[in-house]
């Protein structure tokens, strides 16, 4: 019997956001959502900064 490695499905990722949730509750999922949102924010802001002096 061969097990194949496949990508998670969406009842898997469910199960992980429910696990957090119950894990960190929800005001420490948003404070973390926040901070994800900013750092993304930025990292995208001097994306473009790099590529615009390039030019």
């Amino acid at each position: 019997m061969e097990i194949k490695m496949t990508y998670f499905s969406i009842w898997h990722w469910l199960v992980i956001i429910l696990l957090a949730l119950v894990l960190f509750g929800s005001k420490k999922m948003s404070c973390i959502k926040k901070k994800a949102r900013s750092c993304y924010k930025k990292f995208r802001n001097r994306k473009n900064y790099f590529d615009n002096s390039k030019d």
